[in-house]
């Protein structure tokens, strides 16, 4: 993650602290050190703290059947509605099985096809 100075020029953020704390102790030598430490002390526990989340989350689905079929309804929804804006296959290829038209447009048997999903689910109009 980047900040932006006072001189406006890019800083990593623990760079930042690392010369905020020398500024105000530049008696101490190596105080780097205890900050990059206190970094990865906070980084380790926000993983803990994750992984607790998501063990008692699961802890307490597999204790209320309930709550399960209500979060497999809500989770099915949210995942079609995902898919139907971003589908994992851009197109979809098909070949015509017998001349076809399309409004003004004529599609002789054979011709291949492709349609482009994002923007046929992205339009209400279609």
């Amino acid at each position: 993650m980047h900040i932006v100075n006072e001189h406006s020029s890019k800083v990593e953020v623990l760079q930042s602290i690392i010369n905020g704390a020398k500024m105000s102790a530049p008696e101490l030598a190596a105080v780097e050190q205890p900050i990059v430490d206190n970094c990865k002390n906070v980084y380790l526990a926000g993983l803990e703290f994750t992984a607790n989340t998501i063990a008692w989350t699961l802890m307490l689905l597999v204790t209320h059947p309930e709550w399960q079929d209500r979060a497999h309804a809500e989770l099915t929804t949210v995942m079609q509605e995902a898919l139907r804006l971003y589908p994992p296959g851009p197109f979809i290829a098909r070949e015509t099985l017998e001349d076809m038209k399309f409004k003004d447009l004529e599609v002789p048997k054979g011709v291949g096809v492709w349609v482009a999903m994002m923007p046929l689910h992205h339009d209400p109009k279609l």
